[in-house]
């Protein structure tokens, strides 16, 4: 392996990247993006977005259906963006509590999982 050569001090330094990026995954994997977080800010859904244009109006069926401008429901205006646009979407400030202690606590648990992925990791890397 490698590794070996290294300094155990710099083999132990490498986990560092490893564990951001393992909190980070995990912060996605639950709809959280960090810098948004840290920003205090969160990305607005595409109903969000497009909910002056939207209204219920019920349907054949006698269930709700959304309809928008000219019969155009928002998941057919979604689906027709580009993918980044869909990426970087709008963003708004975050004001209620409730939400920001919601992804405080999300981010935690990403903090957590990292650092016990990245604890066996270290154990093999600095065994070798």
């Amino acid at each position: 392996m490698f590794a070996r050569r290294w300094d155990r001090g710099l083999r132990a330094l490498g986990v560092i990247p490893v564990l951001v990026g393992i909190a980070i995954i995990y912060a996605a994997a639950n709809g959280i993006c960090v810098i948004l977080h840290y920003r205090g800010r969160s990305q607005l859904k595409p109903w969000d977005v497009d909910s002056d244009h939207e209204e219920l109006v019920v349907g054949s069926g006698g269930g709700l259906e959304e309809k928008g401008d000219g019969g155009v429901s928002w998941r057919q205006r979604y689906r027709r963006r580009w993918v980044v646009r869909r990426i970087f979407d709008r963003e708004a400030v975050v004001q209620e509590q409730y939400i920001l202690d919601g992804q405080r606590i999300i981010f935690g648990q990403a903090v957590w999982t990292g650092f016990l992925v990245c604890v066996p990791l270290l154990m093999v890397l600095l065994a070798v």
